[in-house]
């Protein structure tokens, strides 16, 4: 695709997306709602408009409350959508929770803004009114780009653990993976090549081609483990493989469903805990290493997790 047409393409999703976020105003806030005097950033994830991926929305969050920092403004999340947060994630240091009637319903003093796929912040920045609410709907990291604009140094772990910790729920479940010794984590994002998890219009691999894959990232996870001399945590998208490591000593991996999180209606059997207990289990080992081969996902999720301890991640490929 040449140049100017990427660049045609992203005028078409800016004017789409100034487009839509007109009509949300338009169906979902009214004229004569009493109108909420101050200015708040929230950071929004409900029915209304397709969140993306779990990491993709924490991205969002953080940046958003970023960007509430240099701003001064009061920031909120509100995310309902496929699951309420707040069954996982409660506020830490920073009270992110609504309080009743608190986000702006007028359609005076509101701005809309779909930033999903936009690569600044600029258009959100320009939005924001000393005088009213700035309702986001974002899936990208900013905080870099926010960082060089304001002269600041905020690291992305440390802005995600001022706004969360665990519920009581998740830290219940956490507990029973807790090991004097230590590990370390090898993570593995097949999408659908293995043929058992529904994300991405992926070729599924024949079955020779699968036992050989199975085979050589069993071997990285064996080599990786005698080096370090500790167990090891595998986290995957594939039930298949995970349910293939059984024969391995010092090697352990999570329970429960494995879903995408915009791939399943109710979270009324907590669905979702088995994501956030990986996301957890990642950051609290010694090191992340993130393994594939080229027909592998490059997933973002494991790097994110190192970011929430600060320790060290690698990416392997073989």
């Amino acid at each position: 695709m040449s140049v100017n047409s990427l660049k045609y393409n992203k005028k078409i999703a800016l004017v789409t997306h100034v487009i839509k976020e007109k009509m949300m105003l338009l169906r979902y806030y009214k004229f004569f709602a009493k109108r909420k005097s101050g200015n708040m950033i929230v950071s929004r994830f409900d029915s209304r408009r397709m969140g993306y991926g779990l990491n993709d929305r924490l991205k969002s969050i953080v940046s958003m409350y970023a960007l509430s920092k240099v701003l001064k403004a009061e920031f909120r999340c509100e995310f309902t959508h496929p699951f309420d947060l707040a069954d996982y994630l409660l506020p830490n240091r920073y009270d992110w929770l609504q309080k009743k009637g608190e986000i702006n319903q007028s359609i005076c003093g509101t701005k809309v803004i779909i930033a999903q796929g936009e690569p600044s912040v600029g258009r959100i920045l320009r939005s924001f009114s000393r005088k009213g609410q700035l309702h986001v709907y974002a899936n990208r990291d900013y905080l870099d780009e926010i960082n060089n604009l304001f002269g600041e140094h905020f690291v992305w772990g440390d802005l995600f653990n001022e706004l969360f910790k665990p519920s009581e729920l998740l830290q219940d479940n956490l507990k029973k993976y807790s090991f004097p010794d230590g590990y370390i984590a090898c993570a593995f994002r097949f999408r659908s090549i293995l043929g058992d998890f529904d994300d991405g219009n992926c070729a599924v691999l024949n079955d020779d081609e699968k036992e050989k894959l199975i085979k050589l990232l069993k071997n990285k996870i064996i080599e990786l483990r005698e080096s370090s001399r500790k167990k090891v945590f595998v986290t995957s998208d594939s039930q298949n493989f995970l349910s293939s490591l059984s024969d391995l000593d010092d090697v352990f991996t999570n329970e429960g469903r494995i879903v995408h999180i915009d791939n399943v209606a109710s979270s009324n059997d907590n669905a979702y805990l088995r994501t956030f207990m990986d996301y957890y289990m990642l950051a609290n080992s010694e090191h992340i290493y993130s393994v594939g081969t080229p027909q592998m996902y490059k997933s973002q999720f494991h790097e994110y997790a190192a970011k929430l301890r600060g320790i060290p991640f690698d990416r392997v490929e073989l």
